[in-house]
């Protein structure tokens, strides 16, 4: 009887967090900045703020190990 193997299971990619990060072309994980109010009490805070919660931040090298299995081509 002649073994045979069994192919990898394919992970599937969490939907929802494709959704809050970009993959750049040279394979860095980008996020949008959590907790920073950015639709909460909008008026009161400056252009300048308001500005930065728009921008994509890269993150940290422990959190890779985490999202590699969940997000594709990473």
């Amino acid at each position: 009887m002649a073994k045979t193997k069994k192919a990898k299971v394919k992970l599937k990619t969490k939907r929802s967090l494709v959704k809050r990060f970009k993959i750049t072309g040279g394979g860095k994980i980008l996020h949008k900045q959590t907790n920073t109010g950015c639709g909460h009490l909008r008026r009161k805070k400056s252009k300048a703020t308001k500005r930065r919660q728009k921008l994509y931040k890269e993150i940290p090298n422990y959190a890779y190990k985490n999202l590699r299995n969940i997000l594709p081509k990473v």
